[in-house]
């Protein structure tokens, strides 16, 4: 179906226009998919790192913080994300504090992605909780308690 143009008389195609503005839809619909499953995958990674820095400083002892951390971290594996590959990290639970750190790569296609960034796209999270020690806390409460008892009593 040609149409003609009021300003020049010139003809065009709109099989032709339509096909340019489908194309470029299409390629930014693409781009917006990818970008959506990157943001998941980094919203993904340092949700869970929190989680471990979080539950690894809640236990009596440090075993017992490191194994949590331990049991948790081995939970992060490329099942859970959308795209991001490579993953790994540490994650630490000792008497002063709990640390999680992890790390990946999420694979992006294209010839300009790959001249500015190797076709991928780093993610790490990590994330550092101060242990807690309820024992000692509650014996420090007691032990103010009593004082407190004795210089009123």
């Amino acid at each position: 179906m040609k149409r003609e143009n009021s300003a020049g008389g010139m003809k065009g195609s709109l099989a032709v226009e339509a096909s340019l503005v489908l194309s470029f839809t299409m390629v930014l619909l693409g781009a917006m998919i990818f970008c959506t499953f990157y943001v998941h995958d980094r919203a993904a990674l340092q949700a869970m790192v929190c989680e471990i820095a979080s539950a690894g400083s809640n236990g009596l002892t440090a075993k017992e913080r490191q194994q949590t951390a331990d049991r948790l971290g081995r939970g992060i594996t490329e099942e859970r994300f959308l795209g991001s590959r490579g993953l790994g990290g540490t994650a630490q639970a000792g008497e002063e504090k709990a640390e999680a750190s992890w790390s990946g790569s999420f694979p992006v296609p294209g010839l300009a992605m790959k001249f500015f960034s190797g076709n991928r796209l780093e993610l790490s999270a990590s994330w550092s909780s101060p242990a807690s020690n309820p024992a000692r806390e509650i014996r420090n409460i007691r032990g103010l308690a009593d004082l407190v008892g004795e210089a009123l009593g």
